[in-house]
């Protein structure tokens, strides 16, 4: 597990870990003060030589020449070696950067020759290993007959064993390279099937061809064969109700054993990042959005915090925090998701958030912040991409959001665990008004329960604990941002479960 921030995105080519960043802008702003000295002195020194030519015939007014312009020789000595340090830092930050980026096209060339390789190669591959495992074929779907006539479940004890396998190999799954291998491959599967189809211009097609478009036509195939099929990948009609309003920021009161209808809690404004990260409802299928409401100056403006995925099935049930959604999310980013003939509506879990808002009674031109971790991170870029909702700002915690299509002026930080497999699925290439802050949340050799313990809330409130304390003048801003949104006012907050119909 690391402390160190490291920083980068929102239109700057500079990289670096946040204390880098946040020494530049002290030493800028020591460089500021001197500055000011320096024309201090000479406006004093100017005025002394006034008055010098004003004096009496009684004799000249005393006056340390010399003194007074060896001090400001010093101070213009001491201003161009802050300048040089401060540019120092920034060329490092500047090095780090270029450093990340032609690191990052060696594994993006490598993926790219990857799969094109496997692409033709895979097919052959392919075809001799199913010739080999015919005479398997039989037995096998006679055990599996005989499991179901005598009231077994096949499928429980392959889905065990999958995740025991995950359990054992979990050290792989959260290797920091291994991440941006997956990260590389996000990139690049459509590569494999167009060299598998002998598509000519392949490496040209597919360079056009990322995360959202193979999640648009995957939806599009999962639409067609559901229409038949059943509800896999298929999306539908769904519903929010309100289940609670939870107190946050303040000591929970005594409970009736008589529960009342629901109504609004009590909502102190959030201070920093920490506690922006702890009003993200949990993903145990209670409620799944929480809405905040805080009036200031007469405008009522909004944070609304969206929980992770629950179920991960791929078939649609009632639950829409699910894969269903989260593919729905990421190919929402692809401009072919609005021409696809079927399946083409956004995830029902987007569609919950923005019913919640409305029932909680937000209207069109208030002002949103919005909060998502992992799913609920992809639906918080969703919203923030929308150019009809007044979003001000928006934060992901552990979702695969780099193909958001975020507009400029709309601040958004990304953090994304090094270590963390499920940011990665969403591929490469934020959009330039997005902030990326990244660290390693999980020491090597973690042995404990949790399969991918770096994509953990609680993990992820550890990392914005760390930005609360960082100097950095980028996390600073959107701090402030965030505390000049509530206003300083006690806000109402309700919470929310979604269903689907």
């Amino acid at each position: 597990m690391s402390d160190t921030l490291t920083i980068g995105g929102a239109g700057s080519t500079s990289v670096a870990v946040d204390t880098l960043f946040a020494d530049a802008s002290r030493l800028a702003r020591a460089e500021a003060v001197v500055q000011r000295w320096i024309e201090r002195l000479d406006r004093i020194r100017t005025r002394s030589l006034h008055l010098a030519d004003e004096a009496s015939a009684s004799g000249s007014l005393p006056w340390p020449e010399a003194e007074v312009r060896s001090a400001g020789e010093r101070l213009v000595e001491v201003a161009a070696r802050v300048s040089e340090a401060r540019r120092a830092l920034e060329q490092s930050a500047e090095r780090y950067g270029w450093t990340e980026r032609l690191v990052s096209a060696l594994w993006d060339l490598g993926g790219e020759l990857g799969a094109r390789a496997l692409g033709f190669v895979g097919p052959q591959a392919l075809a001799g290993s199913l010739i080999a495992m015919l005479p398997l074929v039989l037995p096998a779907a006679v055990v599996f007959g005989l499991a179901h006539a005598f009231g077994a479940e096949p499928e429980t004890a392959i889905t065990g064993s999958t995740r025991r396998w995950l359990e054992q190999h979990r050290g792989i799954l959260g290797d920091p390279a291994f991440v941006r291998l997956v990260r590389t491959s996000a990139d690049h599967a459509d590569d494999v099937l167009l060299a598998a189809m002998h598509v000519p211009g392949a490496a040209g097609v597919g360079r056009m061809i990322g995360a959202p478009e193979s999640a648009s036509l995957l939806l599009g195939a999962a639409g067609v064969l559901g229409l038949t099929t059943g509800r896999t990948l298929v999306d539908g009609p769904v519903g929010v109700a309100r289940v609670s309003g939870a107190r946050v920021g303040v000591a929970p009161s005594h409970q009736s054993a008589v529960a009342p209808p629901p109504t609004p809690g009590v909502a102190i404004p959030p201070s920093g990042y920490e506690d922006v990260a702890e009003r993200i409802p949990r993903s145990d299928g209670t409620a799944q959005v929480a809405v905040e409401r805080y009036s200031v100056d007469g405008e009522n403006r909004w944070m609304v915090y969206i929980g992770g995925t629950v179920d991960f099935g791929i078939v649609a049930g009632a639950q829409p925090f699910d894969m269903t959604s989260n593919v729905h999310g990421i190919a929402d980013d692809s401009p072919i998701d609005g021409i696809r003939p079927v399946g083409a509506d956004s995830g029902a879990a987007e569609r919950a958030v923005r019913e919640a808002l409305v029932a909680a009674g937000a209207e069109p031109d208030d002002p949103i912040l919005a909060v998502g971790h992992s799913g609920g991170g992809v639906i918080a870029a969703g919203l923030a991409a929308d150019p009809e909702l007044n979003v001000v700002g928006g934060m992901n915690l552990g979702g695969p959001v780099a193909s958001a299509q975020i507009p400029d002026g709309r601040a958004f930080i990304s953090v994304e665990h090094e270590d963390d497999l499920v940011p990665a699925t969403g591929g490469s290439g934020h959009a330039s008004s997005v902030q990326v802050v990244s660290r390693r949340a999980v020491e090597p050799g973690y042995d404990g329960a949790v399969v991918l313990p770096a994509h953990q809330l609680v993990e992820y409130g550890r990392t914005m604990a760390l930005m609360d304390e960082s100097d950095d003048p980028r996390l600073t801003a959107f701090r402030a941002r965030i505390v000049a949104f509530t206003g300083g006012t006690v806000g109402e907050r309700t919470e929310w479960r979604a269903e689907r119909e």
